[in-house]
């Protein structure tokens, strides 16, 4: 993980607090979040997807989250960019966070 630069570091640090078991592994492009060798998100540059299914989907578009679309224009419905007042704020994050585990699992 040593491409990681120090900002996303602090992400997948901060990440960790909520799912100790976080690896960082790099893709074309991005940097695949895993817990249990399963997908549950993703860092695009400094920001954070991750990934929703029918039954959060949503609630994460009503608190302002985004569609991951790819430097190629290619949108992936299935993680969402989680918001900076999300990030900010620890309860949130976690709870968005379990989702997304729960939902790579």
């Amino acid at each position: 993980m040593s491409t990681l630069s120090e900002s996303q570091r602090a992400l997948v640090d901060r990440i960790a607090r909520f799912l100790p078991d976080v690896e960082a592994r790099m893709m074309l492009g991005t940097i695949g979040l895993y817990a249990n060798d399963e997908q549950f998100g993703l860092l695009d540059g400094e920001d954070v997807y991750l990934r929703a299914g029918e039954a959060h989907r949503d609630a994460f578009e009503a608190q302002g989250a985004t569609p991951y679309s790819s430097s190629g224009g290619i949108a992936q419905a299935s993680y969402f960019r989680v918001p900076d007042a999300v990030l900010d704020e620890d309860e949130a994050l976690s709870t968005w966070l379990t989702y997304a585990a729960d939902e790579a699992g």
